[in-house]
């Protein structure tokens, strides 16, 4: 299981603005959510 790996590539996805994994995101500025994704990586 590559969690981290999907982890960067839905933080890249969102950031193209095309959700992957995370549809439900959409409603949250894509600016925001690849900072959280971003910082949950970094600190894991």
């Amino acid at each position: 299981m590559k969690t981290t790996k999907a982890r960067g590539i839905s933080a890249l996805t969102l950031a193209s603005g095309t959700p992957r994994m995370e549809a439900g995101t959409t409603t949250i500025p894509p600016d925001v959510r690849t900072t959280t994704l971003s910082a949950s990586t970094v600190t894991k």
